[in-house]
């Protein structure tokens, strides 16, 4: 009987450590705070747990700060997935923008260009410390 305990609580252990994928309230997939859109991944500084959310439909991944002090939530960046012609067509802004090439996909970061909250709050504070300049983005992006 102890034999069939241990086994048991073996199995449990094993199942419960295995699954470190869980859902957001959108239903995006985050592994260790790892956001996966196409063959791009970004991976959070370890200060973003718990203080985000994402938006995500087909081609485009954007990651919000909350702050529920004041019930509000402010973009730290989006991860955009274009084909040739619209990367093409987008200029500079795109050439600007653009993380990596996979095939005939280009992936564009988007980060705003100035910080959000006026007001020095406890939200402000979070959000600075937070925020992540274009090249601090790109570096965080690796391709599968």
């Amino acid at each position: 009987m102890k034999k069939l305990w241990l086994i048991v609580l073996m199995v449990v252990v094993v199942l419960t450590g295995c699954s470190d994928q869980s859902m957001n309230k959108e239903g995006s997939d985050i592994q260790s705070d790892q956001f996966i859109l196409g063959d791009a991944s970004f991976v959070a500084p370890k200060n973003w747990a718990g203080n985000y959310e994402i938006n995500e439909t087909k081609d485009q991944l954007s990651v919000f700060h909350i702050c529920e002090q004041v019930n509000n939530k402010q973009e730290l960046f989006t991860l955009k997935k274009v084909d040739k012609e619209a990367f093409q067509s987008g200029g500079q802004q795109n050439k600007d923008a653009l993380v990596t090439q996979v095939g005939n996909d280009f992936y564009l970061a988007f980060a705003p260009q100035e910080m959000v909250y006026s007001q020095q709050t406890e939200c402000k504070e979070q959000y600075d410390e937070m925020y992540l300049p274009f090249e601090g983005i790109k570096g965080r992006i690796t391709v599968r």
